[in-house]
């Protein structure tokens, strides 16, 4: 198989250009043509559909899985924190404020989730 070649450039395959040059002659015969697609128009209702109670449920107990996650975290972190700092050990103090830091964070983002999820959305579907 032959290749095109350009000066100074490695040959471009026949196969990529003929590619090329069908996606671009596509793309302006699609300019032209009516546009004939319907409407899209999303309204999220899990009305009806098997299993959404379950799907809830199961985000339900995730959250409160994070929230218990986040809360040992802090937990499990001041206790190192605060054994670190008493007996002179500063990685296991510095390791224990990590801790508190990132139950703190976690908790904080499993409550902004549904929050930032539905902000997003509608951000999303104002078109904006």
């Amino acid at each position: 198989m032959k290749s095109m070649t350009c000066p100074g450039r490695r040959p471009f395959p026949r196969r990529l250009v003929a590619a090329a040059l069908a996606s671009t002659a596509a793309t302006f015969v699609g300019w032209w043509t009516p546009v004939s697609a319907q409407v899209v128009d999303g309204d999220p209702d899990p009305t009806g559909m098997p299993g959404a109670a379950l799907v809830s449920q199961l985000i339900n107990w995730l959250m409160w899985v994070s929230l218990m996650a986040s809360l040992g975290a802090v937990l499990y972190g001041a206790a190192m924190w605060r054994g670190g700092a008493k007996m002179g050990n500063t990685p296991r103090a510095e390791d224990g404020r990590n801790y508190v830091a990132g139950g703190a964070v976690g908790a904080l983002l499993a409550g902004l989730a549904v929050v930032l999820i539905n902000t997003l959305f509608e951000v999303g579907r104002a078109g904006g």
